[in-house]
């Protein structure tokens, strides 16, 4: 697909994956609505790509509510039309411990970022794009969705979900010209990577990485599919000793 000139929507781009994919998205010349809680942050990413000569708008919301997607889709086909490009990267990283130790709150939480909110925002976008026989939905999953992590159960379930939704979304809608796909990075060096104490930061994905991948997946001929996550990890172990979790007793 040529990016140029196609509107884009990408959650959680304030900081982190979300803006390098917002970024290289506008450095394509597509037109880049970038979605999030923190609007300050929002603002610095579309400055750094007005800078550029890019074109982006910000709005701010909460994908965890309903009306805040509804929202969000409307706002993006007010200012620039119909969505050609959806991102679902907004997500969350509650902290890690035994599953039964997580209250309902938390997995409510959890799945109304990681899962919920990227149905919504799908299942919003999906008509107008099977109207036009094209579009693009990529979710930004984890290496956490693919495997089973100790101490990260309701993240890892999450993750696992959306790769489901993403394989539902391409078989459902592959037919009438949508593209969908998963990208499943391993630990990456964002706010939230870091919570998880990586002792060598250096060996860390970076965000750029994960928005190379995204860019990748966008340019291929409308008739080649990429019906696999792309998996993506760090080509040295960025734990001393190995992850952290794994040496919890429980």
């Amino acid at each position: 697909m040529d990016i140029k000139g196609k509107v884009a929507l990408v959650t959680g781009g304030g900081s982190g994956i979300g803006a390098a994919i917002a970024k290289a998205l506008a450095a394509e010349g597509a037109r880049v609505m970038i979605a999030g809680r923190r609007p300050e942050q929002l603002r610095q990413t579309v400055q750094a790509i007005g800078e550029l000569g890019g074109d982006a708008a910000i709005h701010v919301g909460d994908v965890a509510r309903a009306q805040d997607c509804e929202a969000l889709v409307a706002a993006t086909e007010a200012q620039f039309g119909p969505v050609d490009v959806l991102v679902n990267n907004a997500g969350i990283l509650p902290k890690g411990k035994p599953l039964t130790d997580y209250s309902v709150e938390e997995w409510d939480a959890v799945m109304s970022v990681n899962v919920r909110a990227a149905f919504l925002l799908a299942k919003r976008v999906l008509p107008r794009m099977v109207e036009r026989g094209s579009g693009h939905i990529v979710n930004i999953s984890s290496v956490s969705g693919i495997r089973f992590f100790v101490g990260e159960s309701i993240y890892g379930l999450s993750k696992h979900a959306l790769n489901a939704l993403t394989n539902f979304i391409s078989e459902e809608y592959g037919a009438r010209g949508i593209h969908c796909l998963s990208i499943c990075p391993g630990l990456v060096h964002t706010d939230m990577g870091l919570t998880l104490e990586p002792t060598h930061r250096d060996r860390l994905l970076t965000p750029e990485d994960i928005a190379g991948s995204v860019i990748w997946a966008l340019r291929q001929r409308h008739g080649v599919r990429v019906p696999f996550p792309i998996v993506l990890e760090p080509q040295d172990n960025p734990w001393e000793g190995g992850y952290p979790m794994l040496n919890q007793k429980f």
